[in-house]
Parts: structure tokens; sequence; C-alpha cells
């Protein structure tokens, strides 16, 4: 009787699997170039974040652009300090990085934040950071 009742109270404390109706933009650079993607889908019951870096190409006219997705990680929640800690990463060094809050389903820009720059601004980018990955929890 008690574990028919426990996996009774899993299921329904379980999240129903669902693919992130938000998606982070990370750009950075001149020109501007997209650095990352991170979603946050629930998948097997447990949300996870999904990043996608990618990879800066140069035309042959000098150009440079971001389209393809190099790399690709899967964090937990109880990780979202490695998740912070490579978005900051990311743009270190870059003058005029940016986080874009984008509903997937219509493609609109939602929210946008410039990120700071230099190591004295280092805690208000990681807060603008923490802050902006708290947006994907929406539903």
């Amino acid at each position: 009787m008690s574990k028919e009742l426990a996996r009774e109270i899993l299921q329904y404390v379980k999240l129903r699997d669902r693919p992130s109706r938000l998606e982070l933009r990370i750009w950075g650079g001149t020109p501007m170039n997209r650095i990352m993607n991170i979603t946050a889908p629930v998948e097997q019951g447990q949300l996870v974040y999904r990043l996608g870096h990618y990879q800066e190409r140069r035309t042959h006219w000098g150009q440079s652009y971001a389209n393809e997705v190099q790399c690709e990680l899967k964090f937990s929640p109880e990780h979202l300090q490695g998740v912070i800690a490579l978005i900051d990463g990311a743009n270190y060094g870059v003058d005029d990085g940016r986080i874009q809050v984008v509903s997937v389903e219509q493609s609109i820009v939602l929210a946008q934040f410039r990120l700071p720059v230099g190591d004295d601004q280092r805690d208000t980018r990681l807060d603008i950071i923490k802050g902006a990955l708290t947006t994907l929890m929406g539903e």
C-alpha cells in the first residue's frame, strides 16, 4: 500500500514533458553575432537547460557570421552556476554583449538585456544573466 501511494505521489509531482516556450539568445561582437542559445524544456519529467554554442565563421569578403551550432550541452537545474559561468565566459572581452528572451512559437523578442563590460561590473552582469535564465521557467 505505501509503495503504491509513493508511486502515485511521484507521478502527481512529476513534470509533464514539454518543449521550451522561451529561448535565450546570447549575442556579442562587432558585427553582432549569435554566440549561443539556451532553452529549458522538460524531458523525462525533469527540467533541463540546453545550450547550443555557435562557432564564428568568416566569409571570403571578411564578414563574420555564426549560424551553425557547433556544440550542444545539457545541464540540470542544480548546475545553474555552470550555465551562468558559460554565458559569462562566452561574453568575456565582448564590448556589446546582449541577451534576448525570445518566444519560440512566435519568434518575438520579449526582452533584451545589455551585459555590462569589465571585471568591476561582473556582479551586475551575473545578476542579469541569472535573471534572464529565470525567465525560461515561464509556461
